[in-house]
């Protein structure tokens, strides 16, 4: 199956670099430095998503879009910008139709669950004009000739009936004149109770003036995309919908075609990884706050208490220099602070020499201070050159090493890494307590083990655990080598 295309513009050729391996993987990557390179690429080639920077030299990533929604109009459009400008934001959604704003430097994750999104929407706008062309195809010989009205009719029953999504077709005033199997089915109500009703007694307040506009430009215009509302069926129920309408004349009489979709799950689900990483990047801006207050804080008033005493007149000229040493010690201890928690964030040894030595740093340290002993063995593992393969594999190791001093009571444990032309696989074990997976997972998940399957599950791997209580831990995890067939 061909991969979806998307088009990245950046003028960063090493933004344009990591999102190419990043997602090379999952989707036909075509990069632009410029939107002058961009706009020959889109000459020659058309793509579903197409992904610019905000600020450009030569013009700006909205400015771009909007001129490309005159002439790629049907393309998905995600601005990334370093700086949340809540007026650019404003502008790019509703003035230009910007599908999503994402801040640089932006998350794999939240990157990945964008781009599918938008995926979907760009094939879901494509089937709903592929179902309308066909709607319009038999509306045509509904026309065409009186004399095959009730065949034409039949036709279109057949398709209004046996579609997928759900299909309304309400007079120019909004009141429902027919729905087939499927809108009733989704709002609840029988055919007679649908009749009674109109748009605007199921579409949500908030919307209902959304709902307004639209119907006023469809009249002028005959056509409008695709727009997200929240309706209420039968028993009150709140979902969230993509609403598609189309102008049309049946017997002379106009009439709104309208096709509606429920994306509830689609958004809980854009809820959820959003939250999620707001949850995850507050945790790490408490972390690294206390970390500063806690390792640097102390130092500085250290320091100002020193320098308070230096200022004094009556200091003798050896308390000065003792003084001026205590100083200097003080500021030597705050660089090497600075470089621990700078290295918390991301090991300078992992970037420097990769991660078999940085582990071998970590487990050194541990070894020299306390039990239980950690072994490591990786005789069998040759480095890849993906940095976040090997940062996610350093992270789910301290993860696992932590949680062996934390909670197993262990006396050795054992970490080992192998890698063949196919895969990459990290095995850990410790002799420690254990614990009942099972009811572990179904009353109270380990943080720490939640953290390790988002991990492997980032990078397309799989795990598998093996404890019990008193019987030690083992998992095996195995991650798909990037650079395989």
């Amino acid at each position: 199956m061909p991969k979806d295309s998307i088009l990245y513009i950046d003028d960063e050729p090493g933004n344009l670099t990591g999102f190419t391996y990043t997602f090379k993987r999952y989707f036909d990557i075509t990069t632009a430095l410029s939107a002058k390179e961009a706009l020959a690429i889109l000459d020659k080639q058309h793509f579903k998503v197409i992904i610019s920077d905000q600020r450009m030299p030569e013009i700006t990533g909205l400015e771009l879009f909007a001129r490309l929604n005159e002439t790629h109009p049907d393309a998905i459009q995600i601005i990334l910008s370093a700086y949340a400008d809540n007026a650019i934001i404003i502008k790019a959604i509703n003035d230009i139709g910007i599908y999503r704003f994402l801040t640089k430097p932006w998350d794999k994750d939240d990157m990945e669950v964008t781009i599918r999104s938008a995926i979907d929407k760009y094939n879901l706008k494509n089937e709903n004009q592929q179902l309308i062309q066909n709607l319009q195809k038999v509306n045509s010989e509904l026309h065409r000739s009186y004399s095959l009205l009730e065949e034409s009719e039949e036709k279109f029953r057949n398709i209004f009936n046996q579609s997928r999504d759900a299909i309304v077709i309400s007079d120019i005033e909004g009141t429902f004149i027919d729905l087939n199997p499927m809108a009733l089915d989704f709002i609840g109500y029988t055919i007679e109770e649908a009749r009674k009703l109109s748009a605007e007694d199921i579409i949500s307040p908030k919307s209902k003036e959304i709902l307004l506009k639209r119907r006023q430009k469809l009249i002028d215009e005959k056509f409008v995309k695709a727009r997200e509302m929240d309706i209420f069926n039968k028993k009150g129920k709140k979902m969230t919908v993509e609403i598609q309408s189309q102008l049309l004349k049946l017997r002379n009489r106009p009439l709104i075609l309208s096709l509606i979709r429920d994306i509830s799950d689609r958004k809980q689900k854009e809820r959820e990884i959003l939250k999620t990483i707001i949850d995850t990047e507050e945790k790490e801006r408490t972390k690294f706050s206390a970390e500063l207050h806690d390792g640097m804080g102390p130092l500085l008033s250290t320091l100002n208490l020193y320098m308070g005493s230096l200022k004094k007149d009556e200091v003798p000229k050896h308390e000065k220099n003792r003084l001026i040493n205590e100083i200097q010690s003080i500021l030597d201890e705050a660089i090497t602070t600075t470089k621990e928690i700078s290295n918390n964030l991301k090991p300078s040894i992992l970037n420097d020499f990769g991660l078999i030595v940085a582990l071998n740093a970590f487990i050194q340290r541990i070894n020299s201070s306390q039990h239980p002993i950690i072994e490591l063995e990786a005789d069998r593992y040759t480095q890849t050159h993906n940095e976040n393969i090997e940062l996610n594999l350093y992270r789910i190791a301290t993860e696992l090493i932590n949680n062996t001093l934390k909670h197993a009571r262990a006396t050795e444990a054992r970490l080992s890494l192998a890698s063949d032309k196919n895969e990459l696989s990290l095995n850990y074990c410790d002799n420690g307590l254990g614990f009942d997976l099972f009811k572990t997972n179904s009353h109270k998940p380990q943080h720490g083990l939640k953290n390790i399957a988002s991990r492997v599950s980032s990078i397309n791997g799989t795990l598998e655990i093996k404890t019990a209580e008193n019987k030690g831990f083992k998992i095996k995890i195995q991650i798909p080598e990037p650079n395989a067939g």
